[in-house]
């Protein structure tokens, strides 16, 4: 795999060292650019149950008997609720295919205070860059039926590189695999959700949106690379070294954050639930 040719950091053993820094249960997978006009009323039969009624599907030229009727990924009632067109299989909410949540205005969260991250609580809502260019509400991953990894990483981080290289089936010098043998199939396989979240370029200044898109031609992967320019995430989670994980329910709340060996305690966890 290839590797970045990025400056040496100080590292301490695999972390590098960085700054101290109820709704539906309705979630669907979708991918966007157009506006659907949504302000008829929306009663009656739904007879494919996307969210959508019979009769204003047949406004909308869907098929009331498909809930994705242009085939794209993302459910119809759920595109016209993102300004998606859902005849168009172009026209899709997130380019990666991330999933998407109608709900999640709904869902109480945390301020993206520093440090303040906590098992038991919802991670705080933030939205980000993806390698796409497209802004990526993290809450559209709430109750997609999978963990959801938060990887606090920066460009400049061997380790965080080293992690990466693994997890796409590359070399294993810091010894993930032992700790969780089956990780890079398991994710292969997309049993989690691995979002990476960059805070920090080559250079150790706030990534820009141009970063998350190094970082995928560098480490290829179908997952969401994120640009954390402001440090929302970072600091919320008030990490003490990269690469950080962070293990999420599906309902978004906090299940595993070890501020002082946070890679091993998230893999161990994950090979527990996903020994193979």
């Amino acid at each position: 795999m290839p590797r970045l040719g990025l400056g040496l950091a100080l590292c301490a053993l695999v972390a590098c060292s960085g700054d101290d820094k109820d709704p539906s249960d309705t979630a669907a997978t979708d991918t966007g650019a157009t506006t659907t006009d949504t302000q008829t009323t929306d009663t009656g039969p739904d007879t494919d149950g996307d969210g959508l009624s019979d009769a204003r599907e047949a406004e909308l030229g869907t098929d009331p008997a498909l809930p994705d009727t242009d085939g794209d990924g993302y459910g119809d009632g759920d595109e016209v609720d993102a300004g998606t067109d859902p005849t168009d299989a172009g026209s899709v909410i997130y380019q990666g295919g991330w999933p998407y949540y109608r709900g999640k205005d709904a869902l109480d969260g945390p301020s993206p205070d520093p440090a303040s991250a906590a098992v038991g609580t919802r991670f705080a809502r933030v939205q980000l860059v993806d390698q796409f260019g497209q802004t990526v509400d993290l809450y559209d991953f709430y109750n997609a039926d999978k963990p959801v990894i938060i990887d606090v990483s920066a460009l400049w981080c061997e380790p965080c590189q080293r992690l990466a290289e693994w997890l796409e089936g590359g070399a294993d010098p810091d010894g993930h695999g032992a700790v969780w043998p089956a990780g890079p199939d398991v994710l292969a396989r997309g049993d989690v959700y691995w979002v990476t979240v960059l805070c920090e370029d080559a250079g150790h200044l706030p990534a820009d949106d141009t970063v998350p898109a190094q970082w995928v031609e560098a480490f290829p992967t179908a997952m969401p690379v994120l640009a954390d320019d402001s440090y929302l995430a970072t600091d919320f989670v008030g990490v003490f070294g990269y690469p950080t994980l962070v293990l999420l329910e599906p309902d978004l709340t906090v299940s595993v954050l070890e501020r002082y060996d946070p890679t091993d305690a998230v893999l161990t966890e994950l090979a527990a639930r996903f020994p193979q």
